[in-house]
């Protein structure tokens, strides 16, 4: 009989980077959500804060907040890179940060799941 790892222990193993501009408060969200989400890695969450538009280039950075697990960002957008505002797209309408079911779907065991 196989071990089957849960879906927290596979979590385990991606970083979770939340990057973000000062003044765009949708970075606690964010967080908030990754929180509610997964709340054994609440403390192993990194915050970048993007302090330049050259910070920006160099990093790719697509807007505030922006999520990355282990480096990919899985909310991509063909938008520029540069200090923005980012807006999510949820049942809801639009928001500052994925809502918790996206998330969830990409932060599954498989990571199969795709935002909806």
């Amino acid at each position: 009989m196989g071990v089957q790892a849960s879906a927290v222990q596979l979590i385990d193993m991606m970083e979770i980077v939340v990057q973000h501009f000062d003044g765009r408060p949708n970075w606690e969200l964010a967080r908030h959500r990754i929180t509610a989400v997964l709340p054994e890695e609440a403390e192993s969450i990194l915050f970048d804060e993007i302090e330049s538009l050259e910070k920006a280039e160099a990093v790719g950075f697509w807007g505030s907040p922006t999520i990355l697990l282990d480096g990919v960002d899985p909310f991509s957008d063909p938008i520029p890179i540069g200090l923005a505002w980012r807006i999510s797209f949820a049942d809801a309408g639009h928001e500052g940060a994925p809502s918790e079911a996206q998330l969830r779907a990409v932060m599954s065991p498989d990571r199969a799941g795709t935002p909806s």
